[in-house]
């Protein structure tokens, strides 16, 4: 070592020794200045206030449910799952296209409904509220009718007697969500707004200011009307529109600067909207920053309703709390596709394996034949239906119209441990996009393999799960994919 870095060194030693005398023989730091002591103070403070007075917040909301019960799961674990929608908004809900610079009037999207059940009219839905939002549009929702299996039809669930019910899409879908989206106004106040300007016949106008007795999917006067109108761009016109489908780019016609952009409902011409948004891309890696924006758009948007929330809050109290049950879909009445009914004995044996010991299974179904699901109870396993449980349930909250206890079952099932559904079922299919919003470590679903296509995220009750290439596989990148946290370009349901 040199002599010059000799007598640093020694003189640091001195120096040190010093001040170690100095202060009583121990060291200490210089005491932080007192305005930095008092914003230190003041942050802490505040911290903890914000953190307390959320934490009320949030616990007296739940306790204020009387649907919580006597503690039998916490309130974190149970309403954060649910309660998807209210987590903080997700990053990148930017879409990536605006609409064009602003016309001197308003423009609209009206659509007539589908001519399905609950979930084609849902997908159907779906598509037209993003075309509201990417075109920068007014979303016109169209006149109340009787919607299928809801208020009319071969209703095998309950009661048929339906005269004179009717249905609208704020029946369903929480509004006071989905407005803050898109402004969304009803087919009377567009025709207060608009009907002398384009010229809307008189007659029509009183007929469609009221709720219809037509079923969904009725070619009404108003919208053969609207069909031909010049005020109204029709879209797509016919079934030959993939390059059109592709609403993100800013050539094609759906964003003209026309009054209104009509989405007509044809099955004989094959316009309908089954495939759900995801038709609406260009599948190509330029696309994936719009399909991220669209499916957290999706989560953020379509809610379902208080009162079916509320309900299906208390069915899964009733099941034990969230993630606490199993839960299967055994589709058999109304769908059109037979080739995916199995027996009640062969859905028992199919799914036993799955189960926990003494777990119990949950089974949204509309069979209707008595000891249908017998074969569960001979093997041991407790198999709850609807039926069991809704007097308790309304017993805490009140009655529900039965037309919305398809949308509840479709919740309860997402808080299931491991959902089991039906084959070509959309109603399956959304349980599994629900679950996808829930995403948490509780809830696993299980793919078999050799039967499924790997592309898909659906686990059908006519699989034997005791086969050797039965697997358990993760979903959180499934989860990933509704929440626009991955790349994925296929679609999110059927």
């Amino acid at each position: 070592m040199s002599s010059r870095a000799s007598r640093l060194r020694e003189g640091g030693s001195r120096r040190f020794a010093a001040h170690f005398r100095a202060h009583g023989g121990h060291t200490r730091r210089q005491p932080a200045p007192w305005p930095l002591k008092i914003l230190f103070a003041a942050l802490a403070l505040a911290f903890v206030l914000v953190f307390t007075a959320a934490a009320k917040a949030y616990y007296t909301e739940s306790a204020s449910v009387s649907l919580l019960g006597s503690g039998q799961i916490t309130a974190f674990g149970y309403t954060a799952g649910l309660r998807y929608w209210e987590r903080a908004p997700s990053a990148g809900t930017e879409f990536p296209l605006r609409p064009k610079a602003p016309v001197d009037h308003e423009r609209y999207v009206t659509f007539e409904d589908d001519t399905g059940g609950w979930n084609n009219i849902r997908l159907a839905f779906e598509v037209f509220v993003v075309a509201a939002k990417v075109t920068g549009r007014i979303l016109v929702l169209p006149p109340r009718c009787r919607w299928y299996l809801l208020d009319r039809g071969p209703i095998t669930t309950f009661a048929k007697r339906r005269e004179g019910q009717t249905s609208g899409y704020e029946d369903y879908y929480d509004f006071s969500v989905l407005s803050k989206q898109v402004q969304v106004i009803s087919t009377e106040e567009f025709l207060r707004r608009e009907a002398a300007r384009m010229g809307i016949p008189e007659h029509l106008v009183r007929e469609a200011s009221h709720p219809q007795a037509v079923s969904n999917g009725h070619h009404t006067e108003y919208f053969l009307w609207l069909r031909e109108s010049p005020d109204a761009l029709i879209w797509p016109s016919g079934p030959s529109y993939k390059r059109d489908f592709d609403i993100f780019n800013p050539d094609i016609e759906i964003h003209s600067e026309t009054k209104v952009l009509h989405f007509p409902m044809h099955v004989s011409r094959n316009l309908r909207y089954l495939s759900g948004v995801p038709a609406f891309f260009d599948h190509k890696p330029r696309a994936i920053a719009a399909h991220q924006a669209v499916r957290k758009f999706c989560r953020e948007t379509f809610v379902y309703a208080p009162h079916i929330v509320r309900a299906a809050e208390a069915y899964i109290m009733e099941m034990g709390g969230f993630g606490t049950f199993s839960a299967l879909h055994v589709r058999r009445n109304e769908l059109q596709y037979k080739n995916a009914f199995a027996d009640g004995s062969v859905t028992a044996d199919n799914v036993r394996a799955l189960l926990k010991s003494g777990e119990r299974v949950y089974i949204a179904t509309d069979e209707t034949e008595e000891g249908f699901f017998d074969r569960f109870r001979e093997l041991g396993i407790e198999a709850i239906r609807m039926p069991d449980l809704r007097e308790r349930v309304y017993a805490r909250m009140g009655r529900l119209d039965p037309k919305y206890e398809g949308m509840v079952e479709q919740l309860v099932c997402a808080a299931g441990r491991i959902f089991v559904g039906t084959m070509y079922s959309s109603f399956t299919a959304h349980i599994h996009r629900l679950r996808g919003y829930m995403h948490s470590e509780s809830q696993t679903n299980l793919r078999a393999s050799e039967d499924l296509p790997s592309s898909r995220g659906f686990y059908f009750h006519t699989t034997d799960y005791n086969q050797p290439g039965a697997i358990a596989k993760s979903n959180r990148a499934y989860a990933g994919n509704f929440d626009g946290e991955v790349k994925m370009s296929y679609m999110l349901e059927n």
